[in-house]
């Protein structure tokens, strides 16, 4: 697919998603490494469950040096409710470690002054940190024009056919931004996020579930495919419309030929005999059925 092709495709998915999602909602006024930590929070789920396990983390601790310092069998407390839980808790308690060892303080405010490329170097240093929340510091709390994907999203843009089958979350990221003005990126992010962590495509792009078929996903059928998809519909093909069709002309001729076999059995004195068989031949079939 062409740039062009892609850019196309894209606003016109972002429009369609728009309505049902609506924009996305106003960010809160964190500060660099309480963004780092939200973003943690957020990865592969929706606003609701991360703003819980924020809030569970600063409920639970007192501060941040005791969720540094606390196990991660003890952080699980806060992500009980989130997939991966235990991913969650090394990442957090990660980011506190290296923060403190480099600031000697729990503030990343400085990281504001450095250049994108010197803010990405920086954070590329805290220890097993993945793309996404990278990316998603840096568009929230710096202002760069990244597209930050999880799993989730990554699923969704194969599905679309924004990007190629076993495209890699960061590829993903690096692929889409072309196509996607920096004033439209947090729109794009929202209803990405809506789309794969609500129902009905919530289990859709569930990250253990997914899969792609040996033909893959057209871009051309996107839209039409998003759209059975927000119904709650799966639009049958032609030939099965035919076919179902020819078979339910079928019907009534077949009926009325059973119908005027059983009442010439009716009428006669045998028919009286061998209705029962027949009945229990029926009753027999149906079982096999049900079962």
């Amino acid at each position: 697919m062409k740039a062009s092709e892609k850019q196309d495709l894209t606003k016109k998915l972002v429009s369609r998603l728009e309505k049902p999602y609506g924009r996305p909602p106003q960010a809160p006024d964190r500060s660099v490494l309480e963004t780092l930590v939200y973003a943690v929070c957020l990865e592969n789920d929706d606003y609701a469950a991360a703003e819980q396990s924020y809030k569970a983390l600063h409920e639970h601790f007192h501060d941040l040096n005791e969720i540094r310092v606390s196990s991660i069998t003890e952080l699980l407390v806060a992500f009980a409710h989130q997939t991966d839980p235990e991913v969650r808790a090394h990442r957090v308690r990660s980011i506190l470690q290296f923060v403190f060892e480099d600031q000697f303080e729990f503030d990343l405010e400085a990281i504001r002054k450095k250049t994108q490329e010197q803010a990405a170097k920086k954070l590329g240093k805290i220890r097993d940190l993945s793309p996404f929340v990278r990316n998603y510091v840096q568009q929230v709390a710096l202002g760069a024009h990244l597209i930050p994907m999880d799993d989730r999203m990554t699923a969704a843009a194969i599905w679309l056919g924004l990007v190629e089958p076993g495209t890699s979350t960061e590829a993903a990221s690096d692929a889409i931004k072309p196509g996607i003005r920096k004033a439209d990126a947090p729109l794009f992010c929202h209803v990405m996020r809506r789309l794969t962590t609500e129902p009905p495509g919530r289990s859709l792009f569930d990250p253990a579930n997914f899969s792609v078929p040996p033909e893959g996903y057209s871009p051309e059928t996107a839209l039409s495919r998003l759209d059975d998809l927000l119904r709650g519909k799966s639009r049958p093909s032609a030939k099965s419309k035919s076919a179902a069709s020819g078979k339910a002309d079928k019907k009534p001729a077949k009926t009325t030929k059973r119908s005027a076999a059983t009442s010439k059995k009716a009428a006669s004195p045998a028919g009286g005999g061998t209705k029962r068989p027949a009945a229990g031949k029926k009753t027999k079939s149906r079982s096999r059925a049900a079962s």
